[in-house]
């Protein structure tokens, strides 16, 4: 998600010459679908749900990454154990 300042284009506007006096904030966020990105404008007031939502996610894909990593060393470990069973 990203925020936006903006000139609005009419020439008398204070945003036309002062780069502080441009509109916004702005709030749009982007994602890919079926390989092409998407960009939708926000509301103002749904940008702190988004942001919490995108930081929930970035955190669980965190925690996947970690559980992934746990599930390989357990497996390397105990795969050696299920090889000497067979073996008996």
């Amino acid at each position: 998600m990203v925020e936006r300042w903006m000139q609005c284009g009419k020439p008398n506007c204070a945003c036309a010459t002062d780069r502080a006096s441009q509109h916004g904030p702005y709030y749009q966020l982007s994602w890919k679908e079926k390989g092409k990105t998407v960009s939708r404008r926000l509301p103002a007031e749904h940008a702190t749900l988004y942001r919490q939502s995108i930081a929930n996610r970035q955190r669980l894909q965190s925690i996947i990454q970690q559980m992934h990593g746990v599930s390989q060393k357990a497996h390397r470990h105990l795969l050696p154990a299920e090889k000497q069973k067979k073996q008996r």
